[in-house]
């Protein structure tokens, strides 16, 4: 159980970082990310249950103007070349995360952007790669999530990342912080899967939810 939970914990939080590192930017050489943004991702309807056949919305609008956290500056990111983050989806009825895959439990519509599975991931039983899409000056995504078996399951989303600007001259990589917007946590569920208290990491970007 201990490895199991190191090893999500190393998944969501490293995601943007291994991200970054393998998109690169202009240039022969591209340090870290030079920009820190936080985003939300909300799940729609926010309640605790739902049937199967039910339809979760997961949307996100963020404007293209956004303050970095290093340094409070507001940054023009407008014209960036891909902004990307995973999703993951774990089915913990037994009180687990060990084997507990929950992605084919579930059908994807995408209406803005796009939830997909990466062919290159060994991990496609619990992992769909999330595009934000350009919207004018916004990045967007709005996704349906439809249930399609009872259970218990845990819905995360990674931090993650752009490698550039299109037409940039410089290395304009950036972090997102994601957060999930919900007051129906079920943290109970969570705690359970974990084995332990749920931190304020998992708190951020964790919800939880009964499918009957």
């Amino acid at each position: 159980m201990a490895t199991n939970r190191i090893s999500r914990g190393f998944t969501l939080g490293s995601v943007a970082a291994v991200f970054l590192l393998l998109t690169g930017c202009p240039g022969p050489y591209c340090p870290d990310a030079a920009y820190q943004f936080a985003i939300t991702v909300a799940l729609t309807p926010d309640v605790d249950s739902v049937r199967v056949g039910d339809t979760l919305r997961v949307r996100a609008s963020f404007p293209s103007q956004l303050r970095d956290l290093r340094s409070g500056q507001m940054v023009d990111y407008s014209n960036a070349t891909l902004i990307s983050s995973t999703l993951f989806i774990d089915n913990i009825t037994a009180g687990t995360f060990i084997n507990a895959g929950g992605v084919k439990d579930f059908a994807f519509v995408n209406k803005v952007g796009n939830v997909y599975t990466d062919q290159n991931l060994t991990s496609q039983d619990r992992v769909k790669q999330v595009d934000y899409k350009a919207v004018g000056n916004r990045y967007e995504l709005d996704a349906a999530i439809i249930p399609v078996k009872k259970g218990i399951y845990s819905i995360a989303f990674s931090n993650g990342g752009s490698k550039s600007r299109q037409g940039s001259k410089t290395c304009e990589q950036a972090e997102f912080e994601v957060s999930v917007l919900s007051s129906k946590r079920n943290y109970a569920y969570l705690q359970a899967a974990y084995g332990r208290p749920a931190t304020r990491r998992d708190s951020l970007q964790n919800y939880c939810v009964k499918v009957y």
